[in-house]
C-alpha cells in the first residue's frame, strides 16, 4: 500500500496571539510504502520533506 501526506503547523514560544495564528507556518510533504509480511507484520518505510530537511523512516513491527 503506499501513501501521501501533507502537515502544516507551528510552534509558539510563549502565548498564542489570534492574529497570528496563521502566520510563520511551515509546509512538510512526503511519502510511505507499506508491506504487509504475513498476517500481522508490516515494514513500513516513509521519507518526508520540509524546508531545510529530508527525513527517512524505516519501522518493522505489528498491524494495529
Amino acid at each position: 500500500m503506499a501513501s501521501g501526506f501533507l502537515d502544516t503547523g507551528r510552534v509558539w514560544e510563549e502565548t498564542i496571539e489570534l492574529d497570528e495564528l496563521t502566520s510563520g507556518l511551515w509546509t512538510g510533504h512526503g511519502a510511505g510504502l507499506r508491506i504487509g509480511l504475513g498476517p500481522s507484520f508490516v515494514v513500513a518505510t516513509d521519507i518526508a520533506r520540509s524546508p531545510g530537511t529530508t527525513q527517512l523512516y524505516i519501522g518493522l513491527g505489528y498491524a494495529f
